[in-house]
This record gives C-alpha cells, sequence and structure tokens, in this order.
C-alpha cells in the first residue's frame, strides 16, 4: 500500500489517495477519499500500463510498482487523466523495496528519485532521478542509475523530504532495514546533488520484522538559522515531528517518534496478519498543528480489508477503524 495527501483551498479539507493491490483482480485501485471523518470513498482500479507483480510494493508521488517481469513503472495523472510513464528500471526477483521522493514548488518541479533494489547492484539502494532542465531521466538507458548508498538492501524502504527556509534546499530521509543487523536505519542526505550521507541505527523499540514494511510521515520542517555566526545554508531544528512505523518480529505496528530532537518509542498500533506487506501513513497539519494522522495495515481480524488507526489530536489518543468493503 501507499498513500498521499493533496491540499485544496479550505485548510480543513485533505484529499486522500490510497493506491493497493487487490487479490481479486490484482490490479492497483486508487481509493480516493475527500472527507476526512469517514470512510466513503471512491475507488477506481488501473487498467493501462502493464500489469503489476503479485504482493508489488507500491511508492506514490506519481505512482510507482513492480511489473510481472520485474521492471519499476511509472503511472502519472496529468492533465486530468492518468496515463503511462516510463519504465525506470529493472528490480531483483522478489524485491518488496521501493520508494519516491519529491521537492516541488507550486508547479516547478525541482527533484524527483525513485529507489529499488537493481540486480546490477543488490545489495545497495539504487535510485532514478529525473532531470527537470533536460526532461528526462538520469540515465540514457532507463535500466539503473547511478545514484546508490553503498551496504544497504532495499527489502524494506520509506523516505520523507523535509524543508527548509531556502527553497533550494531539502533534507532527504531513507529509513531502510539492514540485512547485517536486521535493523532500521536512517540515511540523512543534505546535499541532494551528493551521497554524503549521516547514519543513524534505531537501537530503541522492539525489532523489527525480516523484511518489514516501513512508513515515514513528518511535519513542521526547518527554519533557517538566525544566529549571526551561521551562513545562510545553515539550518536549525524547530519541533520537526517525525513518525516511523514497522511490523515487530511478534507481527504488530510500532511507531517510533522524533520529538524535542530526541528519537523515542512510541505505542503498539495493532496487530498484522503474519507476513503482509501492506502499511502505509498519511499526515494533515499546519506547521506545528497535527490535524491527522492515519496509519493503514492489514488487522487479522479483518484480513480483506484495511483496517486504520487514526490519532484523535482533542483526546490526545488513538482510535482504531476499518474500511467497510472487501479490498
Amino acid at each position: 500500500m501507499a498513500s498521499i495527501t493533496t491540499s485544496t483551498a479550505d485548510p480543513n479539507v485533505a484529499y486522500w489517495h490510497t493506491y493497493l493491490q487487490y487479490p481479486t483482480d490484482g490490479l492497483i485501485h486508487e481509493l480516493a477519499m475527500n472527507d476526512a471523518n469517514s470512510l466513503n470513498y471512491m475507488d477506481q482500479a488501473f487498467t493501462i500500463g502493464p500489469r503489476p507483480r503479485l504482493n508489488t510494493p507500491i511508492a506514490a508521488i506519481r505512482v510507482y510498482y513492480i511489473t510481472q517481469d520485474s521492471k519499476v513503472q511509472e503511472l502519472q495523472w496529468t492533465n486530468h487523466m492518468w496515463v503511462v510513464g516510463p519504465i525506470l528500471g529493472d528490480v531483483v526477483f522478489g524485491s518488496i523495496g521501493l520508494y519516491a521522493q519529491v521537492r516541488a514548488g507550486g508547479a516547478t518541479l525541482a527533484e524527483l528519485r525513485i529507489g529499488y533494489q537493481c540486480p546490477v547492484n543488490p545489495n545497495t539502494i539504487t535510485e532514478s532521478y529525473f532531470i527537470p532542465s533536460q526532461s528526462r531521466w538520469g540515465n540514457i538507458t532507463m535500466t539503473r542509475s547511478v545514484h546508490i548508498f553503498p551496504g544497504f538492501s532495499t527489502s524494506c524502504i520509506a523516505s520523507i523530504t523535509t524543508s527548509t527556509a531556502d527553497p533550494n534546499v531539502a533534507y532527504w530521509r531513507t529509513y531502510s532495514q539492514c540485512p547485517t543487523d536486521g535493523l532500521i536505519h536512517e540515511l540523512l542526505l543534505n546535499d541532494a546533488n551528493s551521497l554524503n550521507y549521516r547514519e543513524n541505527a534505531f537501537t530503541i523499540g522492539p525489532r523489527p520484522r525480516f523484511n518489514t514494511p516501513i512508513a515515514a510521515v513528518n511535519w513542521n520542517g526547518f527554519r533557517e538559522a538566525s544566529t549571526p555566526m551561521m551562513c545562510t545554508t545553515d539550518v536549525a531544528l524547530t519541533t520537526l515531528q517525525i513518525r516511523i512505523y514497522y511490523i515487530t518480529q511478534d507481527s504488530k505496528v510500532q511507531e517510533l517518534l522524533l520529538s524535542n530532537h530526541t528519537w523515542a518509542v512510541g505505542p503498539i498500533l495493532g496487530d498484522v496478519v503474519f507476513g503482509s506487506i501492506g502499511l502505509y501513513a498519511q499526515v494533515r497539519a499546519s506547521g506545528a498543528t497535527l490535524a491527522e494522522l492515519r496509519v493503514g495495515y492489514q488487522c487479522p481480524a479483518n484480513p480483506n480489508t484495511i483496517t486504520e488507526s487514526y490519532y484523535i489530536s482533542s483526546q490526545s489518543r488513538w482510535g482504531v477503524r476499518t474500511y467497510p468493503s472487501m479490498m
């Protein structure tokens, strides 16, 4: 599963789009929900493009998935319609690692990066990256790209982009389960034009299940540092909030949270079907004010539909609800 949140002119209204593969037809479906307080959604099946592989991972900014012949395929929404985009590269057979990151100012695309596990470099993350100035992807042959984080398997990855006061600077954070220690690692990349990243292994919280899916959301971003001794490209944290979700070895959805500059263990949100790779997180916030936080997964009590844990800000607690129809 994957999800995105699109904004409207009304700050109290958001459009939630969730993408998942139905077991009944094997297609990727879009569930579009306009009312955040209900589960009345519109359901659209993607019948365009190559058929997805069974149990394909899905990444959404545009929509990316793995085809039956192990290619990364793009579907794109443009001019009010869905069309088939390019094939970005080859994927290791059976890999469930796929992520997408974007940085844009309004309609102007600055960067678009897609990460996956390529057969040529199976123990690392391979990235295809779009070059807006040339209207093309980062490699001519479209088979693989050159942006690689050395030493990591992409069996399970998620990513977020945090903003700065400088529109030309973004902070990319990628979360991956490292095969050597089984832990989730955070890769922090401050310069989008380099691969000089910092690495943080999460040793807190219950150990993740092998090949756990990972979901990540953030809000409240960064602000430019006001200290005179710091140059204009330096930034300082305000109250950046990050939430990481993964599945534990005993099949629970676990939260890790960054708050007040410190990582801490959050609550367990629910039980997950053994072996499930479905997990997504959605957030809507205005600055530091959290409006909605939703985490979707496959619960043993209702295995044929989506169960959502949703945070109730006014009561500082989590609730649970289930989508009404079969997925």
